[in-house]
């Protein structure tokens, strides 16, 4: 059995790194990746055979870097899709070694700013605030930095030498973060409930209505969708062309959803399934 090596999102404390640490075990190694696309060329260059990104957080809405990186031309032709989906209550902590009084700088990824705005506005209102490429940069940020400040998860304040200023800043029943887990292709996977497809239209009217029409004949349940400029897939820039991604609750072994895939061949120009997975609550 190959070990397993997990890269994740975020430095070492990240809910990424705390949620793959819970499921995929100690005796797994990791590797820390400041973004989701830096994930997917570790998982690209053999560096990792899992890979652990956040896609959604419950206030603020999908992630479009990690969006990018999974309907990357290189992740697609990969070996590689979405296995399992973390559902991940998150609770945040104000983390530093100043008290709270002198704090002048408070470093955080923009979802927790955004949250917490008006609880920063009543608390540390002359603080500056500075957005991060995730929380646990925050959290080393301050901890190089006097009179400064991290929202992050408490169990990252002793991995950078940091103190919980305030805890409990979030509530975990409403705030939270959906991770994807990424692992070598199981298309069989019988315990998925869970499709993602991503797909392309002919640029003429009515082509994304036709495309949805045939889930609704194959009656599935589109449990989401977005659109991403096609120019992130292709890097030409066409500003009427747009690469769509849709979330279904299926299985491979549901007969209706081969059929929907041959429909929606003939209504697209082309798609590709990003992944068959299951949808789980779990705790960091």
């Amino acid at each position: 059995m190959r070990p397993i090596r997990v890269a994740f999102f975020g430095r070492p404390g990240s809910y990424s790194h705390q949620v793959a640490l819970k499921q995929l075990g100690e005796n797994a190694s990791y590797i820390a990746c400041p973004t989701s696309q830096q994930v997917v060329g570790a998982l690209l260059s053999g560096a990792a055979n899992r890979g652990v990104v956040p896609i959604e957080n419950s206030i603020s809405g999908m992630i479009p870097e990690s969006i990018d990186a999974i309907v990357s031309r290189g992740f697609v032709s990969s070996g590689f899709r979405i296995q399992e989906q973390w559902h991940v209550p998150i609770q945040l902590s104000l983390l530093g070694n100043s008290p709270v009084s002198r704090i002048k700088t408070i470093y955080s990824h923009p979802f927790p700013l955004a949250y917490l705005e008006k609880w920063l506005d009543r608390h540390l209102p002359d603080a500056e605030r500075i957005e991060t490429v995730s929380t646990t940069e925050g959290a080393y940020l301050a901890s190089q930095r006097k009179a400064s400040a991290a929202i992050a998860s408490a169990k990252a304040a002793p991995i950078y030498h940091l103190k919980v200023l305030k805890r409990k800043l979030s509530d975990p029943k409403k705030y939270q973060t959906r991770f994807y887990l990424l692992a070598p292709d199981t298309l069989d996977e019988p315990r998925a409930n869970q499709v993602a497809l991503c797909f392309s239209l002919p640029n003429r009217p009515g082509a994304l209505v036709g495309a949805l029409q045939v889930f609704a004949r194959a009656r599935l349940n589109m449990t989401r969708i977005m659109s991403r400029p096609l120019a992130k897939r292709t890097g030409i820039v066409n500003p009427d062309e747009y690469l769509f991604w849709v979330d279904l609750e299926s299985s491979p072994r549901d007969p209706r959803f081969r059929k929907m895939l041959i429909q929606l061949g003939r209504k697209t120009e082309h798609y590709d399934i990003l992944g068959l997975y299951r949808t789980r609550v779990v705790r960091a």
